[in-house]
């Protein structure tokens, strides 16, 4: 077996990339970000109040879209928020479908990674590292999450109604009575979200229905 040592290339300092290359070979394989099977719902989509997402990706068997921003070398805030703003945006127009953030840049500050952890706690955002290889003269895409998504789905963000039915009750009521336990014993919200899985807010509203 013959092995091949790989070579980092930079994204933003080489002339044979650009940011429209990057978003071609994420639109061709969707699967590098690390997401899972996903298909291309729209590439530069335009925004009512202007801007244009980079990308829409979408899961179909989760009902799941992903508005993606790409950043070739350091990521900055602009990109971040614009992120933010695009997820939002879609979510809004779109409300049947679950939406995440997703940010993807070749390198992260420690200030920003802190600042995008801080913002997943409240909207579902997926903050990924990517990485261009050469390999015996081909060029690959490699990807690792920096920051990822908080809680078990869409029901756990702020914004995304869940459906009024005796199944979702249910379970309002099952996580009301864990998180009244756990904060009983002392836990903070922070704690008490990581131990059930949850997102914080879920917790804080978990603690608003006991209250009511």
């Amino acid at each position: 077996m013959h092995f091949v040592l790989a070579s980092r290339l930079s994204l933003r300092n080489d002339p044979r990339f650009t940011e429209r290359w990057l978003q071609a070979q994420i639109a061709e394989h969707p699967s590098v970000l690390g997401l899972g099977e996903l298909s291309v719902v729209a590439i530069e989509r335009r925004q009512n109040y202007g801007g244009r997402l980079d990308l829409l990706l979408t899961d179909s068997a989760l009902k799941r879209r992903y508005a993606v921003e790409l950043q070739l070398g350091p990521l900055d805030e602009d990109h971040l928020l614009r992120a933010v703003e695009y997820w939002h945006a879609e979510h809004r127009s779109r409300p049947q479908y679950e939406h995440v953030a997703v940010v993807v840049a070749e390198e992260y500050s420690e200030r920003l990674v802190r600042i995008a952890d801080a913002l997943s706690e409240g909207i579902p955002l997926i903050a990924i590292r990517i990485e261009a290889l050469q390999v015996a003269g081909a060029i690959t895409l490699r990807s690792e999450a920096v920051v990822g998504l908080r809680g078990p789905g869409c029901w756990d963000y702020p914004g995304v109604h869940r459906p009024n039915d005796r199944r979702h009750r249910k379970r309002d009521n099952v996580l009301d009575t864990e998180v009244v336990q756990l904060r009983e014993e002392g836990l903070s919200q922070r704690e008490i979200a990581r131990e059930l899985g949850v997102s914080k807010t879920s917790v804080v509203r978990a603690l608003i229905r006991s209250r009511a």
